[in-house]
């Protein structure tokens, strides 16, 4: 980080779910102020995964939780500033089923890690104000991605805008995930599910 003058960066576990693991590490340019946002929480010796976003700025903390989360694979990303609505800022969690768009849904977050189940917020897509063409472009980018995986048929795409709105896919997850705003209501996405399954094995 330091020779190429990289301030934050996401560390996340190759093998992993529901952000356990994973690091947003930002580090001041003076190389010793630090913040440190993740799911781990400390309890004496033990570290374990929590339900809430937890910030650390000590930095035998930040090097224990490190340390603790290298001794498996893992994937390091620069961390790209987010788009914000409402003062929050979001991605976006795209699920895709036999090469169709079946829902979209926001997740806002006053911190760097924006899944649902850390008490963070799910809005309605359409509450972006996006315009056609900047859905079309996140909508063909997601199918586009999701091409290079044939043998799979539905997939939830993690995908982030950028202050300028700029779209980049930042994970791929091998489920739709549970998205309360559909399975609450409508439920096209579990519905799609079992229709795909009949067509094919009924």
């Amino acid at each position: 980080m330091q020779a190429s003058k990289i301030t934050r960066m996401f560390i996340k576990p190759t093998l992993g779910s529901g952000a356990a693991g994973v690091i947003a590490w930002r580090r001041h340019p003076d190389g010793i102020r630090q913040v440190l946002y993740c799911a781990i929480a400390i309890d004496g010796s033990r570290l374990f995964n929590s339900n809430k976003i937890h910030s650390y700025q000590d930095d035998v903390q930040i090097r224990r939780i490190i340390s603790a989360v290298l001794q498996q694979e893992n994937i390091v990303e620069c961390w790209l500033p987010k788009a914000s609505v409402n003062g929050k800022s979001y991605d976006l969690r795209v699920v895709c089923m036999d090469g169709k768009i079946l829902w979209r849904v926001v997740r806002t977050s006053s911190q760097p890690i924006t899944n649902l189940h850390l008490q963070n917020q799910a809005s309605e897509f359409a509450s972006l104000g996006l315009s056609a063409a900047k859905v079309a472009e996140i909508d063909a980018l997601c199918l586009n991605a999701i091409q290079l995986f044939p043998d799979i048929r539905l997939a939830g795409i993690d995908v982030l805008l950028t202050r300028n709105l700029t779209p980049y896919i930042i994970e791929i997850n091998g489920q739709g995930d549970l998205i309360y705003q559909d399975a609450q209501n409508e439920n096209h996405i579990y519905r799609a599910q079992i229709q795909a399954i009949r067509s094919q094995y009924v």
